[in-house]
């Protein structure tokens, strides 16, 4: 399984014109035990399917991600704009919750 450090949520854009719900929200961090990246190489997941923050675990079509510890910097932006961690999560076959 490929852990991620120093993570944080990302959403990918598609069209100013798109509907919110449609954007995609997926991972950025550091990869280690990667098949095709070098350990520590920045790397951007693909679609999110399943998020728990509290279980450390994260899931896209084609690979399970272990998390490490978030991005110092993510965690201060949602402190300053009053989220938490866990409102990223999403269940499987969800949407973000």
């Amino acid at each position: 399984m490929v852990t991620l450090d120093d993570w944080c949520v990302v959403v990918e854009f598609g069209s100013p014109y798109q509907a919110p719900e449609l954007n995609r929200p997926a991972l950025r961090g550091k990869a280690y035990g990667h098949p095709i990246h070098r350990n520590g190489t920045y790397v951007s997941t693909s679609r999110l399917l399943g998020l728990d923050t509290e279980a450390r675990r994260a899931e896209t079509k084609s690979r399970a991600y272990k998390l490490g510890n978030p991005d110092s910097e993510w965690l201060e932006w949602l402190e300053k704009n009053g989220y938490k961690m866990k409102d990223f999560d999403i269940e499987k076959d969800r949407s973000v919750k």
